[in-house]
């Protein structure tokens, strides 16, 4: 019989499409690998992130992250093998009841650093923590102490679409060919319509470089960069692409979001300028800054505009800084992270039934 496998996350206007797609990749990860999986959402996760529909994966909506869920949940799915959250809001008190009714439960955790976390702030059998500088000692007291800890980028998730996508000859020195092809991605939601904004600023006075815009159904610059497009034969908006590992493969230097998207870019060695655009994304562009695997820009500077102008006349010019910006970002992730998790789940299991 097959394991099964039920995944807790939310997505909306307001959070992002980050955790679901995150979810998704290891779903699709677990059902390489024989498991049957399933969502339990908010209300409109699918409106956000419309691959929750495409896949062979049952969803429900209308969790709340509150008590009920915990009735509904164990109503809806027959004590699945693992329990998998990934919620913000997520605490304590609902991880363990979660736990309880499953098999084993694996949590996300985005601090880079969990110092300041309280003592047994997660409550799980397996966390993941995939930021560059995670690691398994700053979680001593942090979690329960049989618990497995997955930290560091070893463990990002990477889309096997994307992965696959890889040039197999890739080198950092095609860095090194005068850039052509300008990827944005701001995630799904392009909080605040960023995306337009750097559209605009990137494209003054460039009718030469071809700007591919990503953008998720529910963005909320789509009217903006739809209109910017029209009237800028060079600019093309990709929704919700189903070959994203097409459109970086061909991108020369990318400007996005300093989330978890990051890390694509990083597998195709890809020049990046990291854009902080929420709270929770300042501590991984810090990161790979000090790595020197992207610049780092914050878009809540009052200078943001000059300064993303000067960065990517910069990344223009200077090969070598492009060739040396590929090389680090290549080290810090090889792609094989939902691998190492889903064997790390197997282990844990085999392990409490043997």
């Amino acid at each position: 019989m097959a394991r099964t496998a039920v995944f807790r996350c939310d997505a909306s206007p307001a959070l992002g499409g980050g955790h679901v797609m995150r979810c998704l990749t290891l779903a699709a990860g677990l059902q390489a690998a024989g498991w049957d999986v399933a969502f339990a959402t908010n209300t409109g996760a699918a409106i956000v992130v419309p691959k929750l529909r495409s896949q062979n994966i049952t969803v429900m909506d209308g969790f709340l992250l509150d008590d009920t869920d915990i009735g509904r949940f164990s109503g809806a799915f027959a004590r699945p093998d693992l329990v998998v959250i990934d919620h913000y809001r997520s605490t304590p008190d609902y991880e363990r009841s979660m736990a309880g009714i499953a098999g084993l439960c694996l949590v996300f955790d985005d601090f880079a650093t969990p110092s300041g976390l309280a003592e047994g702030s997660r409550h799980c059998d397996i966390l993941v923590n995939t930021n560059i500088v995670a690691s398994t000692a700053s979680y001593a007291g942090r979690v329960p102490r049989q618990a497995l800890v997955l930290a560091g980028s070893d463990y990002a998730l990477i889309r096997t679409e994307i992965r696959d996508s890889i040039p197999g000859d890739w080198s950092a020195e095609r860095a090194r060919k005068s850039p052509e092809t300008i990827m944005l991605s701001f995630g799904f939601t392009d909080t605040g319509g960023i995306t337009a904004h750097v559209a605009q600023l990137l494209l003054a006075g460039r009718p030469d470089l071809q700007i591919d815009a990503i953008m998720g159904p529910a963005a909320q610059g789509l009217d903006a960069i739809g209109g910017l497009a029209a009237s800028h034969p060079n600019l093309r908006v990709f929704i919700d692409p189903p070959d994203m590992g097409a459109i970086l493969a061909k991108a020369d230097i990318a400007v996005g979001a300093s989330g978890q998207s990051s890390y694509e870019r990083c597998c195709f060695g890809l020049p990046s300028i990291a854009v902080v655009v929420v709270d929770n994304q300042l501590e991984l562009a810090h990161a790979m800054a000090a790595q020197g695997a992207a610049l780092m820009l914050d878009r809540r500077s009052d200078r943001f505009d000059s300064s993303l102008v000067a960065a990517f006349d910069h990344l223009l010019a200077d090969a070598d800084a492009r060739v040396a910006l590929s090389k680090s970002a290549r080290r810090l992730c090889d792609g094989q992270g939902v691998e190492r998790i889903v064997a790390a789940i197997s282990d844990r299991l085999d392990s409490k039934s043997a």
